[in-house]
């Protein structure tokens, strides 16, 4: 479960913070000669992104190593039946 949360959050983060940069290659393709595309916030919105995502990391990190450790037991338990 904490995995998917984890995943999630990255997964979020991510489309966050490369959304800011479509919406300037939008803007430049369709207003070339047009400089306010870019800018700090096109750097704050995507750093907001980044942090974002971050956060999500260790959630997945450790919904990971759950998983595999309750893996590792069932098929420990598994194998002593036999």
């Amino acid at each position: 479960m904490l995995t998917l949360v984890g995943g999630a959050v990255m997964l979020f983060g991510i489309v966050r913070g490369v959304l800011p940069l479509i919406r300037t290659y939008q803007q430049a393709l369709e207003r070339p000669l047009d400089e306010s595309a870019s800018g700090p916030d096109l750097k704050s919105d995507m750093l907001t992104g980044v942090v974002v995502g971050a956060c999500g990391v260790p959630v997945f990190l450790v919904g990971t190593v759950m998983m595999k450790a309750a893996f590792v037991r069932r098929l420990r338990r598994l194998g002593g039946r036999s």
